[in-house]
């Protein structure tokens, strides 16, 4: 798709109806298909990356070490974050993990070159999280200060707390010792004809989990927050001879 993209240019695209058209012409969600495909017909720097993915350097701390050191000023000189993925060859997904626009690496970026080993997260942990509250949190310095404070890698964290002091559903379902059901293909077929609005009626993703008593991490492997199957779901229901429509 994305190399019959790359030829399509800025008046195909137009005569499709815009990237809402192509996106329907394909059936692909639109907000996917924004991700890899600029208006102008142009891919976007992930759509390039993904066409050339054995091109790419793998991220060294050494580059982390130097983006560090850019500013602001020099990432928008390199033609923002972008272009800096350009400039290093590296994926722009994967260096937008390490590296914001203003110049500073995200906390990611900064526990991989903290060489002090982190410590495991616990279900302690999550219990005492879950205790403290948005005020709580927001006076260990948010997030961050949360995960500093407790040593622990800020990306873990973030799967298991929310900024406003509630456990996201991962990690109520991991201190939920109640056996979650197994994601059968009835359960696809009917989360397929939610649609987002079904989705949003039901709480979000982690709200169809809670109702339909599945992990929520689990769920988020077959099911978008738009409605539609995941990849990984439509092949699933291929294999046993349910084809999506």
């Amino acid at each position: 798709m994305l190399q019959t993209w790359k030829t399509l240019g800025h008046a195909e695209i137009g005569a499709a109806g815009g990237l809402s058209g192509v996106a329907r012409r394909n059936n692909v969600p639109v907000t996917a298909l924004r991700n890899y495909l600029r208006a102008d017909g142009r891919l976007s720097q992930l759509g390039e990356d993904r066409l050339n993915p054995g091109r790419k350097a793998k991220i060294t701390d050494a580059m982390l070490r130097t983006w560090k050191a850019l500013g602001q000023a020099e990432i928008e000189a390199a033609g923002g974050l972008d272009g800096v993925a350009r400039r290093d060859n590296v994926s722009v997904m994967a260096l937008k993990n390490y590296l914001r626009a203003d110049g500073s690496l995200t906390q990611i970026g900064e526990d991989r070159l903290n060489t002090v080993a982190k410590a495991k997260i616990t279900d302690a942990m999550l219990r005492t999280w879950k205790t403290l509250g948005q005020a709580g949190v927001e006076a260990a310095g948010g997030l961050n200060g949360v995960a500093r404070r407790d040593n622990v890698s800020a990306a873990a964290l973030k799967h298991y707390l929310r900024a406003d002091g509630s456990l996201s559903q991962i990690g109520e379902d991991r201190l939920n010792t109640v056996a979650k059901a197994k994601i059968t293909d009835a359960m696809l077929r009917t989360w397929k004809t939610l649609g987002q609005a079904g989705v949003e009626a039901a709480g979000g993703l982690d709200g169809v989990a809670r109702r339909d008593k599945v992990p929520a991490a689990a769920l988020k492997n077959y099911l978008r927050a738009d409605g539609s199957l995941t990849q990984l779901g439509e092949n699933r229901l291929r294999k046993t001879g349910t084809r999506p429509t």
